[in-house]
Parts: structure tokens; sequence; C-alpha cells
């Protein structure tokens, strides 16, 4: 104990001991850690890695989920940054030193970037999309959950393709290839993709969607509501099913020359790029079309989905489309959505009209005038969906590269799980 006595009245005395032990910091959801390190300048960045890849070395007793939180809320961010996943220490500093450069992201951040969404459309499902997240994220679980209650025994039903046994997976992916079951999907893996980015603070400044996925980014900004947008794709994959067969193909032309290729059975389907569009018509017609850019060696590659979207073969089914859109509420959008039509942003009255979704249905996807509407600005792109689709062709774009595209999901194809990916997605914005 410590005494002070004093003449002046002082009288006091204090009892000290140890202090407490420090408490074990609360398991984490994951098995890794998110490490983020930033510098003034890439000279100081590769010093800074250095120093903190020397310093865990040394202390290998340390937390590394103290580490983590220390450099995400005890660092300013610094424009030259850093970021990787590891789950000790040790591999942390071999990261730090750059002995595998692929699993660490370096970048320069822009200022302020506004982040925009974009929504994959048909052909880019996969069985399993998401489903490590559904593990460990209750907001995305939450809303798979009710995208599958929301179409009964039906869900049930495609439950069981987005998350097949092993020795189904087979199965599971040819099933898919439906428009009836594929699109659904898609919209209750983007949608709860989307609600999880936001409710981890991302909140997106515009939303494009390719083809269908417009109808994902309509639900976002709040034209649409959950339940109606699932009901209208499960209507517009059933209806595709109804049509004569179809088949689209991804060519490596632009669209000028493209379309002198077309004939009078073909539709330009989709303007991707500059130099990639896609041809949309009935399976012999794009069997044909294929075996003539072979033989001129020009690349083209047949989507996964068995309809000719985006061409004349919907025509008979448009009235009833349009019909079903009429029943719908439709309100004007809470957030700009970049029209794949026009390329600009959507106005309130083209989003409240049911006859802007049924024509959407049947004209041309002009993602390539989406992206040029956006006009200059710091943004950052973020795929929300399955794959690297969009992101790849938003990279492509002059102004933007590949520094500013992140994919949200995995491929299939990817190592890692899909929260791995996500995570380092996040730390990378």
């Amino acid at each position: 104990g410590v005494n002070s006595l004093g003449v002046g009245g002082t009288n006091a005395h204090a009892v000290l001991e140890e202090a407490p032990a420090r408490a074990k910091p609360a398991p984490s959801d994951w098995p890794f850690e998110l490490i983020r390190i930033s510098a003034r300048s890439r000279e100081g960045l590769d010093a800074t890695a250095a120093d903190l890849a020397a310093h865990l070395r040394a202390h290998p007793e340390l937390a590394l989920a103290d580490v983590a939180a220390t450099l995400a809320q005890g660092r300013r961010a610094l424009p030259h940054r850093r970021v990787l996943l590891a789950e000790t220490t040790a591999e942390a500093a071999d990261l730090l030193d750059g002995r595998d450069p692929r699993r660490a992201a370096t970048s320069r951040a822009q200022t302020d970037p506004e982040v925009v969404f974009l929504f994959p459309g048909g052909g880019a499902q996969q069985p399993g999309m998401g489903r490590d997240l559904y593990e460990t994220e209750p907001v995305f679980r939450d809303w798979i959950d009710q995208g599958f209650a929301a179409m009964g025994e039906e869900g049930a039903a495609l439950r069981a393709l987005w998350a097949p046994a092993p020795e189904r997976e087979a199965e599971a992916a040819a099933e898919l290839r439906r428009p009836s079951r594929q699109l659904p999907l898609l919209l209750i893996v983007e949608h709860a993709l989307a609600r999880l980015w936001i409710d981890w603070g991302v909140r997106p400044a515009r939303l494009i969607g390719h083809s269908m996925g417009e109808n994902t980014a309509a639900v976002v900004a709040g034209i649409m509501s959950f339940e109606e947008a699932l009901g209208l794709v499960r209507l517009r994959g059933a209806l595709f099913e109804e049509t004569e067969a179809g088949a689209m193909l991804s060519v490596a032309l632009p669209a000028e020359a493209l379309r002198a290729e077309l004939g009078d059975e073909l539709d330009l389907a989709a303007i991707n790029a500059p130099g990639l569009c896609v041809a949309s018509g009935p399976v012999a017609g794009i069997e044909a079309l294929a075996a003539r850019l072979a033989a001129r060696r020009v690349e083209a590659r047949r989507i996964p989905i068995e309809v000719a979207a985006h061409s004349r073969l919907l025509d008979p089914v448009l009235p009833r489309f349009l019909e079903h859109l009429r029943g719908m509420r439709l309100s004007p959008p809470e957030i700009p959505v970049i029209s794949n039509r026009t390329g600009r942003a959507l106005t309130a009255a083209e989003a409240t009209d049911p006859a802007y979704w049924a024509e959407h249905l049947r004209h041309t996807v002009d993602f390539d005038a989406a992206l040029h509407g956006l006009g200059a600005g710091a943004r950052v792109f973020v795929e929300i969906g399955p794959g690297t689709g969009l992101s790849s062709l938003a990279s492509q774009q002059p102004g933007i590269g590949p520094g500013r595209t992140l994919a949200g999901l995995r491929l299939a194809s990817a190592p890692g799980g899909d929260d791995r990916h996500m995570i380092m997605a996040l730390g990378r914005l």
C-alpha cells in the first residue's frame, strides 16, 4: 500500500495490486485475419511491410487478431496500400515479405471513390455460389432463406440445385442451364450479396445490371420489392422455355462488324465492350455463325444459357410479360440505376413504366454504353455476383483498369472459400 499523510490534513491510503491478466480476444468468425498496411510512397510501403514482417517473426506470441485490429483502427490510411489474409503471424510475415505475391494485393488508393455495384445476368450461375458466406454471414443467410421460402416447393428444389451433394454437382450445373432455374437463383444470390456489402458499410452510389441483373439492381434501388422481382424473373425464365430453342454466342467483334454477319434471323443481343458483342437467335443460325467465324479465326464462345435472350424469338411472349409487369408496384429509384438500354440513369418515369421493363427483355443490352454513361470520376466497381465477367469488362475500359474493379464472389475453380475472397475484396476498397 501507499500512505499519504500531511500536516495540512492529507490522509490517504492506496492499495495497489498487480494488473489483471489481459483478456483473450473473442474468437473470430474466420480462421484468418485481414492485414492492412499503408504508406505515402511505394518505397515506404515496402519498408513498412519489411519492418512489420521482422516484428512478427521476433514476436511470434502476438495474437494476429490484435495486430490486425491495431493496423485497422490505430493507423492512418495513406495512399499506397497492401492487404493480405493470414492465419498465423508466420504466414503474415511471409506474405508481407512478398513470398507469394498472388496472395497480397498492392494498390494506390483513389481519393474518396464512389462505389458502383455491377450485377451479372444469365449465364453467370454456378452451383454453390456464395455457399461459404451462407455458413458464416447471418445477413447473407437470412436473405437467401427468404428467397427460397418465397418460392415455396419450387424454392426447396432450387436450394438443392444451389447446394448439391458433391456427387451431384455436374447434374445441378446442367439443370441450372434452364432459365427457369438459373434466373431466380441469380437474383436471390446477388440480392443477398448486395445486402451483405451494404451491411458492412459499403454503400453504392450507382448500380448497373447486365440483362436480368438490372432486375436485381431495381430491387436494391427500391424500384421493385424483392418478392415481386423474384416473381418477375421466375416468369421471365418460364417464358424463355416456351419459346423456340435458341442460343447465344459471344463474339470478339465490334457491334457494326457483328451486325453485318447476323443476316435475317439473328439479333445483336449485347454490346459488352467496343470489341466484344453477343449474337442471339435460333440454334441452327448461331451454329452457322460460329462456323463462319471459326473459319476466319474470329474468337467466339457459346454462352451457357439455352435461350435466345434479347432476340426476335421472344416477341410472342412479350404481351404476357408486359401484363405481369402492369400488376406490379414500381417506384422511382432511391439509388441511380444506369440503364443497359439507354446508357444513362433511369428516370422516375422510365423506372415506373411497365413498358420499359418489357422492352428491356427484348432489346440489345448496351453494357458498354452504361459504363460510358457514368462519365469521369473516381470509382471502384464491385461485381455483385459469381465470377469476374462484368469486372473484367469494366477493367478494359479506358480510365478504369483492373486496379479499380473487384469481384464479389470467386470463380468456382478459384482456390479458397467465398468468405476469404470477399474479405480480401473488402480490404482492397
